[in-house]
């Protein structure tokens, strides 16, 4: 029978180099696939984050959801063909990232109703809002949510209590972002290594 792949989900705040990670994981790996979220799918979201146009709470977690949701089979068939399968966000950027009007107790639940695929590993790369902000604005203009350093607060604040709740997945690792890449991608293929052996 053959083995079924291992669901990993690298999530944090933007700048937290969760790109960078998975470009390494892809040299260490042969069996490795990635998916980005949000999709191209959804051009209106990106439109959004870019500040061209204004979208309501419901709508832009919903849009964000949906966007995810819609991969599922993909991700699937790949993990059936025994695949790494690494996710660049996941569901719990949608409820660290809930917006006015959406509490955090509602948020997951309309999550765990959805019933998305359950991760393997879940790994949070945590950084501190200024040290995030300062990392993209290197890169690029940051975008509505990278520029709001006061609303990126309270969405770490989230990702740290998904991760004490163990939402989910019973599988959880808060990682330091600002620690050596290499080290820090020591520490993820050691996790994928031991999933892979059980």
């Amino acid at each position: 029978m053959h083995k079924r792949g291992v669901l990993v989900v690298l999530d944090g705040l933007d700048g937290a180099g969760k790109s960078l990670q998975i470009k390494l994981l892809k040299r260490k790996f042969k069996d490795i696939v990635s998916f980005s979220y949000p999709t191209k799918k959804t051009p209106k979201l990106r439109k959004y984050l870019n500040k061209k146009i204004e979208l309501k709470s419901f709508e832009i977690f919903n849009l964000f959801l949906s966007d995810i949701i819609n991969d599922q089979k993909n991700i699937i068939k790949n993990l059936k063909s025994g695949k790494i399968v690494v996710l660049d966000r996941y569901i719990f950027s949608t409820i660290a990232y809930k917006l006015k009007g959406i509490s955090y107790a509602l948020a997951k639940r309309i999550v765990k109703d959805s019933n998305i695929l359950v991760p393997d590993i879940v790994i949070i790369l945590d950084i501190k809002p200024n040290h995030a902000y300062e990392r993209k604005k290197k890169q690029k203009t940051p975008d509505r949510y990278e520029s709001d350093i006061k609303y990126l607060k309270q969405v770490r604040s989230n990702f740290l209590r998904l991760a004490r709740e163990r939402f989910i997945s019973k599988n959880w690792i808060i990682l330091d972002a600002l620690k050596n890449a290499r080290f820090i991608n020591k520490k993820i293929s050691g996790q994928i290594n031991k999933k892979l052996i059980n």
